[in-house]
């Protein structure tokens, strides 16, 4: 008779562990495939997360919303994206007058509320203001210099071929 030989095993992972559950690996005989023993693999310290993916934009009134998966176990991550900058673009939102002065606002493109609120001066005074008079003297009298220095220099040339 021979002998009984001894059971030789050798370690395999029956079960892979995941960032959810434990593994288990077993000590497999070589000669007969029998189960000897046991032993559990802790479960991954962390998952596998895939790239984030936004899945409500932010805007000025509302926050955003985006997450992750992981890879491994499935697991979903959310998390919260905070509110962005009003945009806006200067509006008039009362017109300046020679009596009082204007406003104008920054308002808001997407929601519509008021940013910001700056005045505008109000419209110089025809009648009381002698800026406009001075402004057109001056034009008028640049006018005049430059008419005589042309019709200066006519007639010098004219006086000169006779």
């Amino acid at each position: 008779t021979i002998p009984l030989v001894e059971h030789e095993g050798v370690w395999q992972v029956t079960k892979e562990a995941t960032c959810k559950d434990e593994g288990e690996e077993s000590l497999i005989c070589s000669y007969c495939g029998e189960v000897l023993e046991t032993r559990p693999i802790d479960k991954l310290s962390t998952h596998s997360y895939g790239e984030w993916i936004v899945t409500k934009e932010a805007t000025c009134t509302e926050t955003g919303l985006r997450e992750r998966t992981c890879s491994v176990c499935g697991e979903k991550e959310t998390e919260t994206i905070p509110l962005v900058e009003h945009e806006g673009v200067w509006q008039v939102t009362k017109e300046a007058t020679e009596n009082s002065e204007g406003e104008e606002s920054l308002i808001c493109s997407v929601c519509g509320k008021v940013i910001e609120t700056r005045k505008i001066p109000a419209l110089p005074s025809v009648g009381s203001d002698n800026t406009w008079i001075a402004v057109l003297s001056s034009v008028l009298a640049i006018i005049v210099i430059a008419a005589a220095s042309i019709l200066l220099i006519v007639f010098r040339k004219r006086k000169k071929n006779r």
